[in-house]
């Protein structure tokens, strides 16, 4: 169960970041210098977390054997 949850939201995250960040780029053309420091904060922010959901997710992994 909480296997499957992790997964789940890692799988959500992962898709929620880069969803997010086409639509960034898509919009925000003219502002590139500053969306590019934007862009970066953001996808710093989604690595720590897609980090912490990948720990999490093995460390379920090896209980469960």
């Amino acid at each position: 169960g909480r296997y499957k949850h992790l997964h789940d939201l890692w799988s959500l995250y992962l898709q929620a970041g880069l969803g997010q960040l086409l639509k960034s780029i898509q919009h925000e053309q003219p502002y590139w210098a500053y969306q590019e420091t934007f862009i970066h904060q953001q996808l710093n922010d989604y690595k720590i977390k897609l980090d912490y959901y990948q720990k999490e997710y093995d460390s379920c992994k090896m209980d469960s054997y």
